[in-house]
């Protein structure tokens, strides 16, 4: 008997255990159909579930080289460091920013939109 042959019937057995192995054997059967079902994958192409294993190992193993020689290009970053960073361009780097600008355009501060009473 192969994987792919339905159970042989067992000699003296009810037909309750003779149900539950034919439902055991078409789980089975689901089981091995699973690396060969089709999914989307992140940039929508299609794929078998087969195929996203052997790439997601691929794409892993180069980040792994990647970050063993020291890149730190796939890091995450945390919450925190994202706050920080907003944090700093609103408080320092704008005011800088809007100074540089102003000088650069020679902007009148008491008329800055540019219109004057007359």
């Amino acid at each position: 008997m192969t994987t792919t042959d339905p159970p042989a019937p067992v000699p003296g057995a009810n037909p309750g255990s003779r149900h539950l192995l034919e439902q055991i054997y078409l789980k089975e059967l689901e089981i091995r159909r699973i690396p060969d079902e089709p999914v989307r994958g992140p940039r929508g192409q299609y794929m078998t579930r087969r195929e996203a294993r052997e790439r997601h190992d691929f794409v892993k193993a180069k980040i792994d080289a990647a970050e063993a020689g020291g890149s730190l290009k796939h890091r995450t970053v945390t919450r925190s460091t994202k706050v920080l960073t907003l944090l700093f361009l609103a408080v320092i780097d704008f005011p800088v920013m809007l100074w540089l600008v102003s000088s650069v355009f020679n902007v009148d501060w008491a008329h800055p939109v540019g219109l004057r009473d007359w």
